[in-house]
């Protein structure tokens, strides 16, 4: 009886190993699929938004968007501030290269 009893304590222990390897790799899955999502221009900020928005989705998912937001909106600042400076300095540049060209 007792080998009957470990052999069903073993089944069970691998059950529970295949059961927690399988909600690992959903939730890879989730992340891989918010991570696509995000990555897609315009309709990657309205995702953004409606998970933001959804009680059901989870803390952590929450956190890691809010700091997605603010990545993305530190690099849109730089770089809207690194075209504007470009622009003002290199204006003189182009406008001189333009009138060596004629």
């Amino acid at each position: 009886m007792e080998s009957l009893e470990d052999n069903n304590n073993a089944v069970n222990a691998d059950t529970k190993a295949a059961r927690m390897r399988f909600i690992r790799a959903a939730e890879v899955g989730r992340w891989f699929q918010t991570i696509c999502w995000l990555n897609i221009p315009v309709i990657g900020f309205f995702y953004l938004i409606v998970l933001l928005i959804s009680k059901n989705t989870s803390r952590h998912r929450k956190n890691f968007i809010l700091g997605y937001f603010l990545y993305k909106l530190l690099v849109w600042t730089l770089a809207i501030i690194l075209i504007y400076s470009l622009y003002k300095m290199g204006i003189d540049f182009i406008d001189g290269m333009l009138r060596y060209v004629e």
